[in-house]
């Protein structure tokens, strides 16, 4: 959130809530990921319950664009668990 005082004050405001949408899917995409390394959940119930492809869909169109424009070598673990989980079959732009 660098910057955020070269915004005006509804961009400010909008740029806070914003990002806190995004903290929030990512920790559920994080901590669903998490459950199933430390082995709560197993892959299958994760890929055919928890993060369907339609799921996924904003993770990768939404979330990993946000994540590499904050930081270029963002942490891509996470991303590409899930495109594994799915065989890499699903579109994922950054890929």
């Amino acid at each position: 959130m660098d910057h955020l005082e070269e915004l005006s004050k509804v961009e400010r405001v909008q740029a806070v809530e914003v990002n806190a949408g995004r903290r929030l899917i990512k920790s559920y995409f994080r901590k669903t990921q998490q459950l199933c390394k430390r082995g709560f959940l197993s892959e299958d119930d994760l890929r055919e319950h928890l993060t369907m492809p339609q799921r996924l869909e904003t993770l990768f169109e939404i979330i990993e664009p946000f994540e590499a424009a904050r930081k270029a070598d963002y942490d891509r673990e996470m991303f590409d668990f899930y495109d594994a989980l799915h065989g890499g079959e699903l579109a994922r732009p950054l890929r």
